[in-house]
C-alpha cells in the first residue's frame, strides 16, 4: 500500500511537471510565430502580390510544418521517426545532385554521420530537451531571415550564398539569447549560453555547406517537395546539423 501510495505520487508530480513544461513550451512556440508572422506581414505589406504570395505562403507552410514536429516532440515518441524521414528524404536530395564521384561520396558520408547524431537526439532526448532545440533552431532561421530582409547588407559568404548576411544572424543570435534570458528571469547558466552559440554556429554552417553544394550543383533548390521552401535538406539543413551538435552536449549532461 505504501508503495502504491509513493508511485501514485511520482507520478502526480511528473504529471504536474508534464503539464508546467508543456505550457512553457506552447508559449514560446506561439509568441515565435506571432512576432514571426508580424514580421512577415511588415516586411511584406508594400511589396507586390508575387512577394506578398511568396512571403506569407511561406510562412504558413513553415508554420505547418514546424507544428506538426512540435507536438509530435511533445505528445509522442515518434519525433526520432521524423527525424529519420527527413534524413532519408535528404539522403534522395543529394544522390540527386549532379556532383562530381568524389564530392558526392564526401557528402554523402559526412551527411549519414549527421543523421546518425540527429536521428539518435531525437530518440534519446526528454521532451522537453528535444523540443526546445527544434524551437531554438525555428527562432534562429525565422529571425535571421526577417532581420536579413529587413538589414542584410554584408554577406557572410557571397560567392556561396548571397542571401546569408551578418545583420542577419546576429539578429537572430541576439533575439533568441534575449528570449533565453527573460525566459529564465535572467539566471544565466553560461554552459546553457556556450551550448546555444555553439547550435547557433553550427545552424548557420548546416546552411552555407547546403548553399555550397547547390552552387556546386547549379540548382537552386535541393528538390520541389515543399512548397515555397524547395526541398527538405532547404528547410531542415539547420535543425539537422545543429541538433547533431547537440547530442554530445547532451550526452554529456549539458542543458539549456
Amino acid at each position: 500500500m505504501a508503495v502504491l501510495i509513493i508511485n501514485l505520487g511520482r507520478q502526480s508530480k511528473l504529471n504536474r511537471d508534464f503539464y508546467a513544461m508543456e505550457e512553457k513550451l506552447w508559449l514560446r512556440f506561439i509568441f515565435l510565430f506571432a512576432l514571426g508572422g508580424v514580421g512577415v506581414w511588415f516586411l511584406s505589406k508594400d511589396g507586390t502580390k508575387e512577394v506578398k504570395l511568396t512571403m506569407r505562403g511561406k510562412y504558413s507552410v513553415y508554420l505547418l510544418m514546424s507544428l506538426v514536429m512540435f507536438i509530435a516532440s511533445i505528445y509522442s515518441d515518434l519525433y526520432f521517426l521524423i527525424c529519420l524521414f527527413i534524413c532519408l528524404v535528404g539522403l534522395i536530395e543529394i544522390l540527386a545532385l549532379d556532383l562530381t564521384n568524389s564530392m558526392k561520396i564526401s557528402s554523402i558520408s559526412f551527411f549519414m554521420i549527421l543523421s546518425c547524431f540527429f536521428v539518435y537526439f531525437g530518440y534519446i532526448s526528454a521532451t522537453y530537451d528535444a523540443t526546445i532545440v527544434l524551437c531554438l533552431v525555428l527562432a534562429l532561421d525565422g529571425f535571421s531571415e526577417l532581420f536579413g530582409k529587413a538589414f542584410g547588407k554584408n554577406a557572410i559568404a557571397e560567392n556561396i550564398s548571397p542571401n546569408k548576411s551578418w545583420e542577419g544572424f546576429l539578429g537572430g543570435y541576439f533575439s533568441v539569447m534575449i528570449g533565453y534570458l527573460f525566459l529564465r528571469q535572467m539566471d544565466v547558466n553560461i554552459l546553457g549560453v556556450l551550448m546555444i552559440t555553439t547550435i547557433a554556429i553550427a545552424a548557420l554552417a548546416g546552411d552555407l555547406l547546403a548553399s555550397y553544394l547547390k552552387r556546386k550543383s547549379s540548382v537552386k533548390d535541393f528538390s520541389e517537395f515543399i512548397p515555397f521552401h524547395g526541398g527538405f535538406l532547404d528547410r531542415f539543413d539547420s535543425l539537422i546539423v545543429a541538433s547533431a551538435i547537440a547530442a554530445p552536449f547532451y550526452m554529456m549532461g549539458v542543458k539549456i
